[in-house]
């Protein structure tokens, strides 16, 4: 199984390698997903098993569209194997370290290491960062600011504004989203885009994953969104019990003393 993760994630930094000038690439989180199909019209039974990774590029080039990136890279990566991807400069890690970073500092400490320039060793890590002491105060800002936005969403879906409510059941989302992100891994994202941030938040539970599942396993159509009246009702549910899931995870992680 170790082989596997290994050829796998050297693949995906051959890849990465072509397309950006990389100095450092990391593995923080992996699943594998197993699915398998069966029926009595099948002579056989068909089980698929594919491996996701999250990974850590640090590179000097600039990218402007991370999902395209991440799109570019799975398109070429064998279908049992996906990955995501975060992008930072140097100085952008720099300066998270600087200032206790827990994200970081746990990347640097205990992700596994796929690729390194040789001349590549100005960020180290040899502390755990403090911990912040607002991030409480940040997550109930987004939270409250998430409810509004949801509550709102509803209230246009009564007099079918079915565009407006999809507008701020995105808005709703995405402050949950990040609001989660900054508690409880004290990371800021680049991107509020749902299909880049939805994933990093998978790291956190399954159980928000389950309610806005990867239709494939390269996640193309992670979150597709559409003024159709049932889909944006059901978006609408699926919000409320998203941020349900996301505010459990942080009181499970406030309660752990992780925050």
């Amino acid at each position: 199984m170790e082989l596997n993760k290994n050829n796998n994630l050297q693949a995906a930094s051959k890849i990465i390698n072509k397309i950006l000038n990389v100095d450092n690439i990391l593995c923080f989180g992996e699943r594998s997903l197993t699915s398998s199909r069966d029926s009595v019209f099948q002579k056989t039974a068909l089980i698929q098993n594919r491996a996701y990774y999250h990974l850590m590029v640090i590179s000097e080039t600039e990218v402007k569209d991370i999902l395209q990136l991440q799109n570019e890279v799975n398109g070429q990566l064998d279908q049992s194997l996906a990955i995501s991807l975060l992008v930072h400069t140097e100085d952008e890690i720099a300066h998270a370290l600087s200032n206790d970073s827990r994200f970081f500092h746990k990347i640097f400490q205990r992700a596994d290491q796929m690729y390194l320039q040789s001349r590549f060793s100005r960020l180290s890590c040899n502390s755990p960062a403090a911990e912040p002491a607002n991030v409480l105060m940040i997550w109930q800002d987004h939270y409250q600011k998430a409810v509004a936005f949801h509550e709102s969403a509803g209230i246009l879906l009564g007099i079918d504004d079915n565009s407006a409510s999809l507008n701020l059941i995105i808005q709703s989302l995405e402050h949950a989203s990040t609001g989660l992100l900054q508690a409880c891994l004290d990371y800021q994202p680049k991107h509020s885009d749902l299909n880049y941030v939805l994933p990093i938040c998978n790291i956190l539970s399954s159980q928000l994953e389950n309610i806005f599942p990867c239709k494939t396993l390269k996640g193309e159509n992670h979150f597709q969104l559409s003024e159709d009246p049932f889909t944006v009702f059901f978006l609408h549910q699926q919000c409320v019990e998203w941020i349900k899931a996301a505010r459990q995870v942080v009181e499970q992680a406030r309660h752990a003393g992780h925050m």
